[in-house]
């Protein structure tokens, strides 16, 4: 009989079997009756790398890679949605583009979003005032808080500058920056003259 001997696989790398198709790493030859040579096979080690999406976006590209240990992944991408912007993945890198280089160990890369935010501002023509949050910062597809309009005792309100007549409004599903002036306009009377 022989003494024992092990396959190693170095690091980044599996043993797969011996040439005469045994697939123990650790062997020992046992009534040996003829010289043989025997190859220990090995191949590089194949890791995974992928990538997912939080809402808003999608990634462009192949999201499940098969790489071998120390090899280089292939491009992808990071796509914001409409209303929504990239601000990066979760391993820190901020780059939309990217594709893994060396790669060494499996991986599960997020990319993550954020809702663009728009502006709705609100002012009054003279005659008026605007009353509430005339300034407000709101998430895409998401609703403002009531502003009212309010006009001076010696005016009245007529409409805001986008046509809409109600004095009192709040902005729903809000997709892009907006200005909105409220209109007023002075009071006017009749005066009927009669004689006695």
């Amino acid at each position: 009989n022989g003494s024992k001997i092990s396959a190693l696989a170095y690091s980044g790398y599996e043993f797969v079997g011996w040439s005469d198709g045994k697939t123990e790493a650790e062997r020992t030859e046992i009534n040996v009756i003829k010289g043989c040579t025997l190859t220990a096979k090995f191949r590089k080690k194949v890791l995974t790398v992928e990538y997912i999406s939080e809402t808003g976006g999608i990634i462009e590209g192949n999201c499940v890679q098969k790489i071998a240990y120390g090899d280089i992944g292939t491009l992808v991408g990071a796509i914001p949605q409409n209303g929504y912007l990239f601000v990066g993945w979760s391993d820190g890198n901020t780059r939309t583009w990217r594709s893994e280089i060396n790669v060494t160990e499996n991986l599960t890369i997020t990319a993550k979003f954020v809702k663009k935010e728009y502006t709705i501002e609100y002012v009054a023509s003279a005659g008026g005032s605007v009353e509430g949050n005339v300034l407000q910062r709101i998430k895409y597809g998401e609703n403002g808080v009531t502003v009212k309009a309010v006009p001076e005792s010696t005016y009245e309100f007529v409409k805001w500058s986008d046509g809409i007549k109600t004095a009192e409004r709040t902005e729903t599903n809000v997709v892009y920056d907006n200005t909105l002036t409220a209109i007023f306009k002075k009071k006017t009377f009749k005066v009927r003259y009669e004689s006695s």
